[in-house]
């Protein structure tokens, strides 16, 4: 690629009559050159801010995911504890109701013994 630019720039100057031509030529290439350089310099350094900028976001991001799904996890722990909570609770309440209704049949029967 080297040789090619200088192959070209060969030819360039080979059209150019005086070597003040050639220098002139020349001086107005680097300059060309040195004006592209600090707009690529100027390029580089704002898309390194980008980057830093949207690398920073990416961590936050993923310190808020990594937030969110713990979170998740813990609240699924809690929905299943407390359906667990609920099932005893029914169950409780069930096995409560069946004591309640024997016991109001025995004294039913113990009432219909006594008066009977």
């Amino acid at each position: 690629n080297l040789d090619k630019l200088t192959r070209a720039l060969t030819q360039a100057l080979s059209g150019l009559r005086t070597p003040e031509e050639k220098i002139a030529a020349l001086c107005k290439k680097y300059a060309d050159l040195m004006q592209e350089h600090r707009e690529l310099q100027t390029t580089v350094k704002n898309v390194d801010k980008q980057y830093n900028t949207v690398s920073k976001e990416k961590d936050r991001l993923q310190v808020e995911h990594s937030k969110a799904v713990l979170g998740r996890s813990k609240l699924e722990n809690l929905c299943r504890e407390l359906q667990k909570q609920n099932r005893q609770v029914k169950e409780d309440s069930v096995m409560r109701a069946r004591e309640e209704e024997e016991r109001r049949k025995e004294i039913s029967n113990h009432f219909k013994h006594t008066l009977g």
